[in-house]
């Protein structure tokens, strides 16, 4: 008996300091991974309202209350694995640039610091895997079909414009899931390319430009284990299917004002003749309203700027997140950003070997690739802005990539 009692006393003193709050069967990393996918499909349905406030806002506003509850019990237990100390600046320039007396401006400054937030409490989990961050992908997945299947159903059209669909903001969470089956080709082939197309597929009968155009110049730019040559056959495809598309009226009446154009008319970006909503025109006129390019004129001066020239509505900010950048915080603001996203894909230590195992792989694709998309989507959308939809989901799979990493333990 006292050996027995030794054996578990030694056994209960070497288990590493941990937080682990259960629910039945469910760990907290497991609790707090589902809310991410969970408030994810909150966001797509808009503008249905609780307590008076759009599912669309609840659904950030509860993953930063829950992250910012569990990060200070957790850090003092487990370590915060990310360069956290890298995004002060950026937080600490964005306060400094916030107006918190106007609405507006303090929600903005809780939107962006959201999903680093998200990242750093999953990176000081200890009992993450691979496995529950996949589960979580296959609840966004499932969910987001359905939801379009029932608002196509409510609009009687496949473009599913309903009031209560956020067709713009769940295009992002679609180009998520895209590039996440490209990254679970190479394990399970068949699923995996029915996911992606049904994801294309999606995107294309909605009018989705930007994610039309990522999902298939990722199989070429993104990081991923096709060869050279994979990448130059795929793009051979794409091009041709490209052509083939373009040339179709649905296309070429998305496309062009006048309902047909050709290719050069498309490179040529002739805001008279090429239709992108309208940012062609507008974004030379934000550019040109910048007062201070260096520190920027304020985290709201964009919407000022946006509802004076063009009135309240579509055009109070500027679809586009770079602009957006340097408009509200200067070029000053974005190299702050800039530097702790570079240091966030240095975190993840690429060692070749640890990640060779089919889950690791995944993730690590899905990390990376969700980077870039969000760097793409910035082009012509509001991927900062629009966090409840990829970033939170995004930030939360790179936390839990670089627990996984950092810890070493090649069992998960």
């Amino acid at each position: 008996m006292i050996l027995a009692f030794s054996r578990f006393h030694n056994k209960a003193e070497s288990t590493p300091p941990r937080i682990r709050w259960t629910c039945g069967a469910f760990s907290m990393e497991q609790v707090f991974l589902y809310l991410i996918a969970l408030c994810t499909l909150m966001a797509a349905v808009g503008e249905i309202r609780f307590a008076g406030f759009a599912f669309r806002g609840w659904s950030w506003v509860i993953v930063l209350i829950v992250s910012g509850l569990l990060l200070l019990p957790n850090r003092l237990m487990n370590p915060v694995r990310t360069k956290w100390f890298s995004w002060l600046p950026w937080i600490g320039w964005m306060a400094l640039k916030t107006d918190f007396h106007q609405s507006d401006a303090a929600q903005r400054f809780f939107i962006f610091i959201t999903p680093v937030l998200c990242l750093w409490i999953t990176s000081s989990f200890t009992m993450v895997t691979c496995r529950m961050i996949f589960r979580c992908f296959r609840i966004m997945f499932y969910g987001s079909v359905l939801l379009y299947v029932l608002a196509t159903i409510h609009a009687g059209s496949f473009q599913a414009l309903t009031p209560w669909y956020s067709t713009a903001g769940i295009a992002m969470t679609f180009t998520l899931l895209g590039i996440a089956a490209m990254a679970e080709v190479p394990f399970h082939p068949v699923s995996a390319l029915v996911k992606y197309a049904i994801c294309v597929m999606i995107m294309f009968v909605t009018e989705s430009r930007m994610p039309i155009i990522l999902l298939p110049l990722m199989w070429i730019i993104g990081y991923g284990s096709l060869s050279l040559r994979g990448r130059f056959l795929a793009a051979v495809f794409i091009v041709l299917c490209g052509f083939i598309l373009f040339s179709s009226t649905p296309v070429q009446e998305s496309i062009f004002h006048d309902g047909q154009g050709t290719l050069q008319d498309v490179l040529t970006l002739n805001p008279d003749k090429v239709n992108l909503s309208g940012r062609l025109n507008a974004w030379p006129i934000y550019v040109g309203g910048i007062e201070n390019v260096w520190l920027g004129d304020g985290s709201t001066a964009s919407v000022a700027f946006g509802q004076n020239i063009f009135g309240a509505g579509k055009w109070s900010h500027p679809h586009n997140e770079y602009i957006r950048i340097v408009f509200d915080y200067g070029l000053l603001g974005g190299l702050l950003l800039c530097f702790p996203i570079l240091l966030m894909i240095r975190d993840l230590n690429i060692r070749g070997s640890f990640w060779k195992k089919e889950g690791r792989s995944w993730l690590l694709h899905v990390s990376l690739n969700g980077i870039l998309v969000m760097l793409l989507l910035g082009i012509s959308g509001n991927s900062l802005m629009y966090i409840a939809y990829i970033g939170n989901a995004v930030f939360a799979t790179i936390g839990c990539a670089i627990a996984i990493e950092k810890s070493g333990d090649i069992s998960r």
